[in-house]
């Protein structure tokens, strides 16, 4: 598989953009009255919180500004190059939304919408794959940047077979290294895993002589972690203290025994 060197399913919408703007399309009094009333609906559905809320609003989306064509958006070539106007259409459709989800309104992120049109195209795609109608929604938008059908079943039978978490799978996806060396903090928050001080300081020393300032802030934190470690151990040690004062009365404390006469 090839590996992404993005990391994360909003970065992988943001490659989706054209970038392009030799083409300026201006939207007519139908256009953003369309826009409107496709707003609305998608503000309904997300009120309501209704179940298979993704699908919904890509299904939604794609009948009111593609005229139910789950094809018309080809995100893997550029989605401007295809349909100019009806690009406009959803490229300010996403704006305004975005723009009263900052607002307060409660309705989706741009992010959102670009997912839920993409599941509708997937679920179409691969209505024939039982392997992947049976994974979860949230590894389905895990999915989305595969732009193959037949990697994205391969994926779904790895899924379900190793029961992958969603990280995983986006670990698995972007080329993430499992064994990602642990960074100075990871070792303050768990002092017992520096086996030997001096190698571990060896190893961090370039770094740290050429920012003072992560230096300075490795000491205040050593500092702060020692006294919570300080702390924890003063509670273990009353804990201990209590411990052996209640096994020490247990030990003198002999039960009754009835004896027959």
């Amino acid at each position: 598989m090839q590996k992404r060197n993005f990391t994360g399913i909003e970065k992988a919408v943001e490659e989706l953009e054209p970038t392009d703007t030799h083409e300026l399309v201006v939207l007519t009094k139908e256009d953003v009255l369309l826009v409107d009333s496709t707003i609305e609906e998608i503000k309904n559905i997300f009120d309501n919180k209704l179940t298979d809320i993704y699908i919904k609003i890509g299904t939604l989306i794609i009948k009111k500004i593609y005229n139910n064509d789950v094809n018309a958006i080809d995100f893997s070539k550029g989605p401007k190059k295809k349909d100019a106007s009806k690009w406009a259409i959803f490229k300010s459709l996403t704006e305004e939304i975005d723009k009263r989800s900052e607002q307060g309104e409660e309705l989706p992120k741009k992010t959102f919408l670009y997912n839920a049109v993409r599941l509708v195209q997937d679920q179409k795609k691969l209505a024939g794959s039982p392997e992947y109608a049976k994974i979860s929604i949230s590894h389905k938008i895990a999915l989305l940047p595969i732009d193959d059908s037949e990697e994205k079943i391969k994926l779904a039978k790895q899924i379900s077979a190793e029961k992958l978490s969603v990280r995983k799978l986006r670990d698995l996806i972007f080329g993430k290294d499992d064994q990602k060396e642990k960074s100075l903090l990871d070792f303050i928050k768990n002092p017992d895993e520096i086996e030997n001080i001096a190698v571990f300081l060896d190893s961090k020393l370039e770094s740290l002589v050429a920012n003072n300032k992560i230096r300075k802030s490795a000491i205040s934190k050593c500092s702060k972690r020692k006294d919570e470690i300080k702390k924890e151990v003063a509670s273990m040690n009353v804990q201990i203290e209590k411990l052996e004062a209640l096994a020490s009365r247990l030990e003198l404390t002999e039960p009754k025994t009835n004896k027959k006469k």
